[in-house]
């Protein structure tokens, strides 16, 4: 939703900031290397201060599958765009989410079996 004005921001104010930010290529430049992207390790490790100041210490890594478990927990239904986001395919997705709303993925199956009998009668 405000993804164009984060974008803008980033890049009038804090890409900026980088020392080799007018010729690298790269959206995240190094710290130091002209010719490098930002490294995964410094990016992380910023993302930890950010979110331990903010109150809700966490990895990178686990606020991407944070971010999955509750737009699938959501509905299931957004299991492509959660795997694209994730860069998975959606059966690796089921897999490794399918924990998630169990207890109301049991109870739908229960009604559907109810129906299924009653429709019977």
């Amino acid at each position: 939703m405000y993804g164009p004005q984060v974008i803008a921001w980033y890049l009038s104010r804090i890409r900026p900031l980088f020392a080799h930010h007018a010729v690298s290529i790269y959206l995240f430049p190094a710290v130091e290397a002209k010719d490098r992207p930002l490294s995964r390790g410094l990016f992380d490790k910023w993302f930890q201060r950010a979110t331990a100041a903010a109150g809700l210490p966490m990895t990178f890594h686990r606020w991407r599958h944070g971010y999955a478990s509750i737009l699938l927990a959501k509905d299931w239904g957004n299991l492509p765009h959660a795997a694209e986001m994730l860069g998975n395919t959606p059966a690796i997705c089921e897999k490794n989410y399918v924990w998630i709303n169990k207890e109301k993925l049991t109870s739908e199956g229960q009604n559907k079996m109810l129906e299924s009998a009653e429709a019977a009668r």
